[in-house]
Parts: structure tokens; sequence; C-alpha cells
């Protein structure tokens, strides 16, 4: 069930992701791990968009970006190195 919280005088929702293993080298799913300044995996503009944490640390991992965007993919955090599925969650 997601969390709802007031920020900038917009709704947004907020996801805790499951953990999952480390996929298979030849997996089809796409793997998003980043080395870039701070815990965000991806950043967008688009403010009516979900917020995904990770399900370990709890880290912000993506906010601003379309549920379509990352729905296909496992994020790594960068923060634990947790790989975490957001196939899984409604983000409707």
């Amino acid at each position: 069930m997601p969390l709802t919280t007031l920020d900038h005088s917009v709704v947004s929702k907020m996801f805790q992701l499951k953990i999952v293993p480390a996929p298979d080298a030849g997996a089809l799913r796409t793997v998003i791990d980043f080395d870039a300044p701070g815990a965000k995996a991806m950043e967008g503009p688009d403010m009516a968009a979900v917020d995904l944490y990770c399900g370990q640390c709890g880290a912000l991992l993506v906010t601003g970006i379309p549920k379509r965007n990352v729905k296909t993919s496992v994020i790594r955090c960068k923060l634990c190195r947790a790989f975490n599925d957001p196939s899984g969650i409604n983000m409707q």
C-alpha cells in the first residue's frame, strides 16, 4: 500500500521496493546501476510521478520519472547495493 505525502503542494505516492537477487547475466531486464553523486538512480521533472525507495535501506532511488519508464527494470541501490524490483508495485 502506498504512503502519501504532501510535497510542494503536490501529492506524491511513495513505494518501498521489493529486494530481489542479482539478475542473471542473460536476463532480459535492464539493471539500472549508477555511479553519480547522491543516492538517486533516476530523477526527472514529472511532479505527478511516484517516488521509489530501496526496500533494504530506504534510500530514495527514483523520483519524477513516469512509472512506465521503470517498471521493467531492476534498480541497484548505490548505498547498500541491493537489487530493487519495481515490477510488482501497482503504481496507479
